[in-house]
């Protein structure tokens, strides 16, 4: 309950923050925003679990395209050797000022606990199935 109502808040307030980038709603206060976002969590919720299935499966397409899309931007910047901001991209980005690792190890160990943060509950699903007498055409649904 405790990580499912965290993640719950975080994603929120991630929302709300976000939409303040764009000028439409720079004027709006935050916690106006982080409502409506939760209104709607809600309402997709209470709807059915047909359509927040669903909605789960698009969004998730958004976010590996997006994922690729950039994957692929970088990979066409690294090998184009394109200028980035007066800087070209390459092994000199990431080796020059103090090598690969200049904080040492503890940032990669704080973005690891954000890492698994993110993705944590996923393991509800392996949880199910395993419960389920019929796993194979239950899960999918």
């Amino acid at each position: 309950f405790l990580n499912w109502s965290t993640t719950g808040i975080a994603d929120i307030t991630a929302i709300a923050l976000y939409t303040h980038y764009w000028s439409m709603f720079t004027s709006i206060p935050q916690w106006v925003l982080a409502l409506v976002a939760l209104a709607v969590v809600l309402a997709v919720n209470l709807i059915s679990v047909k359509i927040f299935g669903e909605m789960e499966f698009w969004f998730a397409i958004v976010k590996v395209a997006t994922l690729v899309g950039f994957m692929l931007i970088g990979i066409v910047l690294l090998a184009t050797q394109h200028e980035v901001s007066g800087q070209t991209p390459g092994m000199g980005m990431i080796t020059d000022h103090g090598g690969i690792l200049p904080h040492g190890v503890m940032p990669v160990v704080l973005v690891m606990q954000g890492v698994i943060f993110s993705y944590a509950a996923l393991e509800l699903v392996g949880v199910a199935a395993g419960e389920t007498a019929e796993p194979h055409k239950i899960v999918p649904r």
